[in-house]
């Protein structure tokens, strides 16, 4: 370290790690050359260390840098693929509440099938009780069925009539 010392009035040369004073008036050219030797080494170890400490830094940006980045990506792709994976959800929901909807139609034509089927069974049976009559044949003494608008003559009951009035003998 260079400096004026108050005390004396002179230049004065401190070597800061050795505790050295070296006054002006007392410097030789082979000390001076020393120190000088001495200085620039210091000055280019001391260079050396900041730029060190520089590309450290450097590097440690560098680094926070690609991990941030790194991090960045990853909450990318996962709000990437819970976006595709929602959008998945929608369809299968949607493909769901389609199958649920056909399946509700199935089962109403189901039911409108039955339905109708009985009313018009119900329909049929008083018009097929109004079209079949039994009548008695007095020589033959057995009964025999009769249709009133063809006036068709059978000796046994008609089919349709037996499957829609089961419970009656008649």
């Amino acid at each position: 370290k260079l400096y004026v010392d108050p005390a004396q009035d002179v230049t004065c040369l401190e070597n800061m790690h050795t505790g050295e004073k070296i006054f002006d008036f007392r410097m030789r050219d082979k000390r001076l050359k020393e120190i000088t030797k001495e200085n620039l080494v210091c000055e280019a170890v001391y260079n050396a260390r900041v730029q060190a400490h520089k590309d450290r830094e450097e590097d440690r940006v560098a680094t926070l840098k690609e991990f941030s980045a790194t991090i960045m990506q990853r909450m990318y792709r996962q709000w990437a693929g819970n976006k595709r994976m929602e959008e998945m959800r929608w369809k299968i929901i949607m493909h769901r509440k389609e199958k649920d909807r056909l399946a509700e139609n199935a089962a109403a034509l189901l039911l409108q099938a039955f339905w109708r089927g009985r009313t018009e069974r119900l329909e049929m049976r008083s018009w097929i009780a109004q079209i079949y009559c039994k009548r008695y044949d007095d020589r033959r003494r057995k009964p025999f069925y009769e249709n009133v608008y063809t006036y068709e003559k059978t000796w046994h009951r008609p089919y349709i009539h037996a499957r829609l009035f089961p419970e009656r003998e008649w």
